[in-house]
C-alpha cells in the first residue's frame, strides 16, 4: 500500500503545504483507480493502488531546481546527463516508504555504479521533521544517494505527489519519464533497471547483446 496525501483534507494525516495561498497535502482513504482521473478520483473513499495506466504513472517530470543536504545544487535532469534517474517524493516518517526503502537501497548498491542514480526529495518538514532529523534518519540507515530538503513541498506539488512515495524513473539524457508507480514498487525496480540499462550506450558505440542480469532484486 501507499501513503496517501490529498489537497483537500489537510486534517487527516500531514500539515498544511503552501504556495502562496492554502495548498494541504493531507490524507485520503486510497489513491486513484487505475485509469482514472486523480482529480475526479480524489474524493474518493475506496480505490485501488495506481497501475502503469494511472495518469501519475506518465507524469512528465517537469525540469526543476533544488539544493540538496550536501549543498550541491541539481539541475534535474541536466545534472544527471548520462544516468538513469529515480525521483522520490517521501518522507522518513511515512512508514509506505520505509517499506520500499529496502529496495531502493538494493537498487542503488546493485546499479549505480552501471548508470543508475536515485534523488530523494524529502517531505519530512511536512510534519515538522527538521533538516537534522533527517540527516540523522539517512545516517542511520545508510541513505547515501542526494536528498533535497529546502522547498521539496513545492517541488512535491510540482511533481504530483498526492501520495506517498511518488517514484519516477527519468532518462536523465532525454528528461523522459520511462516507469513510475508500480511499475517500480518493490521487486520491479530491480527487474525494470536490469532490462533498461543495458540499452543504453554512449553516443556512436555499438549496440551490444548481452542479457540483462537481474541482480539486486530481494526476493
Amino acid at each position: 500500500m501507499i501513503a496517501p496525501m490529498n489537497r483537500r483534507w489537510g486534517t487527516c494525516c500531514v500539515s498544511a503545504l503552501c504556495i502562496g495561498g492554502a495548498w494541504a497535502l493531507a490524507a485520503r482513504p486510497n489513491p486513484p483507480a487505475p485509469g482514472s482521473d486523480p482529480k475526479s478520483a480524489a474524493s474518493a473513499t475506496s480505490a485501488a493502488a495506481p497501475s502503469s495506466a494511472s495518469a501519475p504513472a506518465r507524469f512528465q517530470v517537469p525540469h526543476f531546481g533544488g539544493l540538496t543536504l550536501d549543498g550541491e545544487w541539481i539541475e534535474f535532469p541536466d545534472s544527471f546527463r548520462d544516468r538513469l534517474v529515480l525521483v522520490v517524493v517521501w518522507a522518513s516518517w511515512c512508514p509506505h516508504c520505509r517499506k520500499e526503502l529496502p529496495y531502493w537501497k538494493q537498487a542503488y548498491d546493485a546499479y549505480h555504479d552501471r548508470g543508475f542514480e536515485l534523488l530523494g526529495i524529502s517531505v519530512d518538514a511536512s510534519r515538522r521533521r527538521t533538516e537534522e532529523q533527517l540527516r540523522e534518519f539517512l545516517a542511520t540507515n545508510d541513505i547515501r544517494w542526494p536528498q533535497i530538503y529546502q522547498d521539496a513541498q513545492n517541488l512535491s506539488l510540482m511533481l504530483a505527489a498526492d501520495y506517498l512515495p511518488m517514484i519516477y524513473l527519468v532518462d536523465g539524457r532525454t528528461g523522459r519519464t520511462i516507469a513510475a508507480e508500480n511499475e517500480l514498487r518493490l521487486t520491479r525496480l530491480s527487474r525494470v533497471l536490469a532490462r533498461e540499462l543495458p540499452r543504453r550506450r554512449p553516443a556512436g558505440a555499438p549496440a551490444t547483446t548481452s542479457k540483462a542480469v537481474h541482480g539486486g532484486e530481494i526476493p
